[in-house]
């Protein structure tokens, strides 16, 4: 923990992602643009804990669990059991769980939903 009065962090200018990762990612929410759609909510979202029913509620987007359990996959999201334990396989995965977007995956989330595609067709 950083004490109130340190000096803050310095950044390097360098992304904390490289450029497989955001393309990988970039042609994941191209090709499913629902799965675009949630990650900008969960974005907005960033510090909430979110379930499937709380996310179907609140986005208005209508979400199944195995749109979060794909993001959990993609380890985007960390998910939760009802103990608050981590669940390490998403094969374990059950649909009272609880999903969290990774911290560390937020510089990856930002600079992929600023992308735009600008698609013409011939």
């Amino acid at each position: 923990m950083r004490e109130a009065n340190s000096q803050p962090e310095i950044s390097t200018g360098q992304p904390n992602y490289t450029r497989d990762e955001l393309r990988d990612l970039d042609n994941f929410l191209s090709t499913y643009p629902v799965q675009r759609r949630l990650l900008k909510y969960l974005y907005d979202n960033y510090i909430a804990v979110h379930t499937v029913e709380s996310v179907k509620q609140n986005s208005g987007l209508e979400v199944s669990f195995l749109e979060l359990k794909a993001l959990v996959v993609y380890k985007l999201l960390e998910a939760h059991d009802e103990l608050d334990a981590v669940v390490r396989s998403p094969y374990y995965l059950k649909e009272t769980a609880r999903f969290y977007l990774r911290p560390e995956k937020k510089e990856l989330l930002e600079a992929v939903l600023a992308r735009k595609k600008w698609l013409t067709s011939f």
